[in-house]
């Protein structure tokens, strides 16, 4: 049961990780706001 925990967790960790460098990357190219990009994050993060 603390494995599967522990494993919640790490995925959890690790998606935002991702999302982070995934809208670090769209804000450079786009070069939009940082308000954009975080509503960007909740629109996308609410679609997945």
């Amino acid at each position: 049961m603390m494995h599967s925990f522990i494993g919640g967790i790490e995925t959890a960790y690790n998606y935002a990780k991702d999302l982070d460098r995934a809208l670090t990357d769209i804000k450079i190219v786009t070069e939009d706001s940082t308000g954009a990009m975080a509503n960007f994050a909740e629109r996308a993060n609410k679609a997945a």
